[in-house]
């Protein structure tokens, strides 16, 4: 929508290919044990961004909906470049619970299914996102996912996640809290999750990669 809406182009030549979770990602059964011995942390904790930490990533949301929760139980691990948001790291150090945040920076490749799956919720409320890999990868995992209604991540994400509105500071810490609250819900979006993250797979991308390339050499040949 945004390619036809920015350049004026006709939809019959717009494809998308959406992108396909590596068969790595998968529940890990010991996650919390491993988790808490390389990294230290213990359960429960919520886990944030797995990205470029850019502002538009809404780790400031992030900080301010686990302030807001104020659960002394409960963590919140951030991965991936979170110094890139000065604004999420003053948020962060400004947080009564500044203790039980982490901001582990890149992590390595074959940690993360472990993290994902130790989670007790991912939550991705971008404020933009050209795909949203991370919520797939959270899904394939078992984690339930709270993420954005805008961009691509409604079209990711379906009906197997809660979607909230990362304009409405007061949403996030309200679905975060419900599905922490609800293990009927959890384990629903956990087992919907994983049915979601399924059909998602690089062969399939490659496919309907080839089929573009192949609509556009045959448009070609007839010009």
């Amino acid at each position: 929508r945004d390619v036809i809406s920015a350049f004026d182009v006709d939809p019959a030549k717009v494809f998308v290919t959406p992108l396909g979770v590596a068969p790595r990602f998968r529940p890990i059964e010991d996650a919390p044990s491993r988790v808490a011995g390389r990294y230290g942390i213990e359960n429960p904790y919520i886990l944030a961004a797995v990205g470029s930490g850019h502002p538009r990533k809404n780790l400031v949301g992030v900080v301010e909906a686990f302030s807001a929760l104020a659960q002394p139980d409960l963590s919140l691990v951030i991965v991936g470049a979170a110094q890139r948001d000065q604004a999420a790291v003053r948020a962060a150090e400004a947080s009564p619970l500044k203790d039980r945040i982490h901001l582990l920076g890149y992590v390595p490749q074959e940690d993360l299914p472990m993290i994902y799956s130790a989670a007790s919720v991912f939550c991705f409320p971008s404020l933009y996102e050209g795909f949203g890999l991370p919520v797939l990868e959270s899904m394939a995992c078992g984690t339930p996912v709270v993420c954005s209604n805008t961009s691509s991540l409604p079209e990711v994400a379906g009906d197997a996640a809660v979607l909230i509105d990362p304009s409405d500071p007061a949403q996030l810490p309200r679905a975060i809290g419900e599905v922490l609250r609800d293990g009927e819900l959890s384990a629903r979006l956990s087992a919907a999750g994983r049915r979601r993250a399924a059909g998602f797979t690089w062969e399939r991308c490659a496919r309907m990669t080839l089929e573009a390339y192949r609509y556009a050499a045959e448009a070609g040949s007839r010009n």
